[in-house]
């Protein structure tokens, strides 16, 4: 939204400025204009996840410093499959989205085969309940520091 609004302030200013010759069968304004929209519409999809990369905000302190609060990860779609150990990985426990790193892989005990993850926040002093293959929704791939503080002050306001 913050570059929308650039994009008006500036395109409104620019407006009030009367080229003294354009070049003929050239239109970089236009040119511009649908630079701008292709960017838009990418960005959009990328939030909104339509791609195998989607961001999410760091809501805690429990992968400091890996990770501080208010970080933006950069999450890839994943399965139990190509989860490793050391990866760091996001997965849902109890309605919401967990980020920690996998410190140990199992197999069940009750002789299915299907693997269970430990994990643990490396700024937690305890690891987290075993997690199931059907939990992971994905491993961090990136990180964008502080960009995610918009988020996490509007989750704290609304709570």
């Amino acid at each position: 939204m913050l570059a929308v609004a650039v994009y008006v302030v500036l395109d409104r200013n620019r407006d009030g400025v009367v080229s003294k010759r354009r070049p003929r069968g050239r239109h970089p304004r236009r040119a511009a204009d649908i630079m701008f929209l292709i960017m838009t519409v990418m960005l959009v999809l990328f939030m909104t996840g339509a791609f195998s990369y989607r961001p999410r905000v760091i809501m805690s302190n429990s992968m400091h410093p890996v990770f501080s609060r208010g970080s933006m990860v950069i999450v890839q779609n994943a399965t139990a499959v190509d989860v490793h150990e050391g990866d760091i990985i996001q997965y849902e426990a109890h309605g919401r989205s967990v980020t920690h790193r996998v410190i140990a892989i199992d197999t069940a005990a009750d002789g299915s085969g299907r693997r269970i993850f430990i994990t643990k926040g490396d700024n937690s002093p305890s690891v987290d309940m075993p997690v199931q293959e059907q939990q992971i929704t994905g491993i961090i791939r990136a990180q964008v520091p502080y960009v995610g503080y918009p988020t996490v002050w509007l989750n704290e306001t609304v709570k």
